[in-house]
């Protein structure tokens, strides 16, 4: 247990080695980003307005470029064109992409195509969208941010990357992730708010990449908070559903008892749109809503310490809950640093457990991600099966 909790430790010091800003909210930033040399961060509020030509259509959000879609004002290949030289002038200095598919422009003129028919009712059509480079591409290498994988091409694509193309999608490319998703830096990925600062992680890539208004969508994965963190950090919106709702099928495992596949975009409307298309639920309008339970329990202690501005939202989603009908509960909750070390102990083990053949070449690993590695392989079962 002690070596464990000395990991968390270390683990917690490397993601906060180097501190969010807190000192002005992304959506209160000025909108021409450009007069600021550490600021290359898009206006989030246009995910939120009407379209208008009179913009760039890469500052736009996934629901106001449908609607350019279906209005005929705008075509995803103006749009994939649009991002591409977006791409080629902030990447270099956000380095948020793992790889950009080579078909890309080939995908945009197909869903050109797809527009003026039946199927220009898929959700995500004509919509690019950035996929962690944990998550299985079919014809895309699937590096996981190691020296530990090859250049070969994935054969096959995740089921989340499957369904994301039968609702349209344009599969932009591969975003950075922290090495296996071991940590919250995501290094070399840069904060498109503060360049000196970290995107967080492991994400941390697709948070870049939306912040930096290179894509409209993104999936990552979470673990222990790696979808959620870099969208706080990075003035996106991240979203973590229930365990088990969107398939975890060729993704790459950090620990197979806590992953999720989650979806983040720059706003809520757009992340729930793909978050809906991950989990399999119906999108069209005519689909029945999904009704709500009639109690949901809080456990208020897990929320210490909370930002004001997110306890006042908090608080109005709890609000709007009980307006609809819903009892709420509140209900006990472990010790937060307690149940913040069990998890990481499970975490460590089963990481370890995922690379063992792997850690016969520990050099290739970063010597961080190794250290914490051999030491989740001290884990025993014992220690995680202890009632």
């Amino acid at each position: 247990m002690a070596i464990a909790v000395s990991a968390l430790e270390k683990f917690i010091t490397l993601v906060n080695e180097t501190p969010v800003t807190d000192s002005t909210p992304p959506h209160l930033a000025p909108v021409d980003t450009q007069d600021s040399e550490n600021l290359i961060a898009i206006d989030v509020s246009l995910s939120e307005t009407k379209f208008d030509l009179a913009k760039d259509p890469a500052d736009f959000g996934i629901a106001q470029l449908h609607s350019a879609y279906q209005t005929g004002v705008l075509r995803p290949s103006t749009l994939v064109k649009s991002l591409l030289s977006r791409v080629e002038k902030r990447e270099p200095i956000i380095e948020g992409w793992a790889t950009i598919a080579p078909d890309l422009v080939e995908q945009a003129d197909k869903c050109d195509q797809q527009i003026p028919s039946a199927e220009s009712n898929k959700p995500l059509l004509g919509i690019p969208i950035g996929v962690k480079d944990l998550v299985d591409v079919a014809g895309l290498p699937t590096r996981c941010g190691s020296q530990q994988t090859t250049a070969d091409p994935a054969l096959n694509d995740a089921t989340a990357i499957s369904r994301l193309r039968d609702a349209g999608a344009i599969i932009f490319g591969k975003t950075t992730t922290h090495e296996y998703a071991f940590g919250g830096t995501t290094p070399p990925t840069k904060n498109p708010w503060d360049l000196d600062r970290i995107p967080g992680g492991s994400s941390g890539g697709s948070g870049a990449v939306l912040g930096a208004g290179m894509v409209p969508g993104a999936i990552g994965t979470d673990t222990a908070g790696s979808v959620r963190i870099p969208a706080s950090y990075c003035g996106a919106v991240g979203f973590m559903g229930s365990y088990g709702v969107v398939p975890g099928d060729h993704v790459a495992v950090l620990a197979w008892s806590l992953d999720h596949v989650g979806a983040m975009a720059r706003s809520v409307t757009d992340t729930e749109l793909v978050f809906k298309v991950l989990a399999g639920i119906p999108t069209s309008p005519s689909s029945a809503p999904i009704g709500l339970p009639s109690v949901i329990g809080i456990p208020s202690a897990a929320f210490e310490p909370i930002h004001p501005a997110v306890r006042v939202a908090f608080e109005k989603g709890v609000d709007a809950l009980i307006d609809s009908g819903v009892k709420i509960v509140e209900v006990p909750w472990p010790d937060p640093e307690l149940l913040e070390a069990v998890g990481f102990i499970l975490m460590m083990a089963e990481s370890a457990a995922y690379h063992r053949q792997r850690m016969h070449r520990p050099e290739l690993f970063d010597p961080q991600v190794a250290e914490l590695l051999e030491q989740g392989a001290t884990v025993s079962a014992g220690t995680i099966f202890r009632r």
